[in-house]
């Protein structure tokens, strides 16, 4: 077992004491409180005195930066470039229907500054150093291809100013709105063959006709079909929340073992279209 006293005697203080606490939120409400405790016990032996702490506002300020977009169809090519400024900003990408139902009630600027408050706080929650966070960072003029984007989409592009020591954000976010491209839908096609079939092992090639993206599983029958109403909803559900991988090109005689004997199987695959299941349906092969 362990030995709570032992445990308490860590954390409890003795005295005068002057204590600080870093990684708090700006404009945000906290309580310290403390109280008289018997170790041996652990029965408290005062009432509980508590201090109500707000948080100042940040004070940031008005720092402009200039964005440019390249945009091929779902791709998207950002350049930053910071105005009389040559810090590390922080830069992301938010789609903009998304946002407005999950936060109606916020504006994307507060939620950069919330967002990243978030990050920098669990850094030093887990005493990892700021370098590593920095590196997500841009600094000077920096440019990224944006690959995983939906189609079709408009997204709001924020770039906001950070602290080199603290982290903690030192200006307004700056805006700028794109709308992504079309995608063309894809020919692919996959045949799927099954070779030796055992107990619990089976034999299963993925042929692609080309090197277009498509996610490809095997699944019993039964957990398959309890995974929603329609093959759209179970294959959604399959690709969310089990490990499903992504391939390009053929698979050709992938062992499947640990299978469950006497048991039916799907052998599953779906194209994938901008980053998410196409609607093209799903091709089964079913196979005790």
């Amino acid at each position: 077992g362990y030995d709570l006293r032992a445990i308490l005697e860590m954390y409890a203080l003795v005295g005068d004491q002057t204590l600080s606490s870093d990684g708090l939120s700006p404009k945000s409400d906290y309580v310290a409180y403390v109280y008289h405790i018997n170790l041996d016990t652990q029965e408290r032996l005062s009432d509980i005195a508590r201090l109500d702490i707000r948080t100042a506002e940040l004070e940031l300020e008005q720092i402009n930066f200039d964005v440019e977009f390249e945009i091929d169809g779902p791709m998207v090519t950002f350049t930053v470039t910071p105005e009389d400024y040559d810090g590390y900003y922080y830069w992301d990408g938010v789609p903009v229907q998304d946002f407005e139902a999950q936060y109606p009630n916020m504006e994307i600027g507060d939620w950069a500054i919330s967002n990243w408050l978030s990050f920098v706080n669990l850094y030093l929650a887990y005493g990892i150093p700021l370098e590593e966070l920095f590196a997500m960072c841009g600094q000077g003029v920096y440019s990224e291809t944006l690959s995983t984007l939906n189609a079709d989409t408009e997204y709001a592009f924020l770039v906001m100013a950070v602290d080199s020591e603290t982290a903690y954000p030192i200006s307004e976010a700056v805006i700028e709105n794109f709308t992504t491209g079309s995608v063309e839908a894809s020919d692919l096609v996959v045949d799927i063959e099954i070779g030796e079939i055992g107990s619990t092992t089976a034999v299963v090639s993925f042929i692609a006709s080309n090197d277009d993206p498509y996610v490809a599983t095997v699944i019993d029958q039964q957990t398959f079909n309890e995974l929603g109403t329609t093959d759209e909803e179970r294959m959604d559900y399959l690709v969310t929340y089990y490990y499903v991988s992504t391939f390009m090109g053929s698979l050709i005689d992938q062992n499947m073992s640990g299978l469950t004997p006497e048991t039916d199987y799907y052998a599953i695959y779906n194209y994938i279209e901008n980053q998410s299941l196409s609607d093209t349906g799903l091709i089964f092969y079913q196979k005790s």
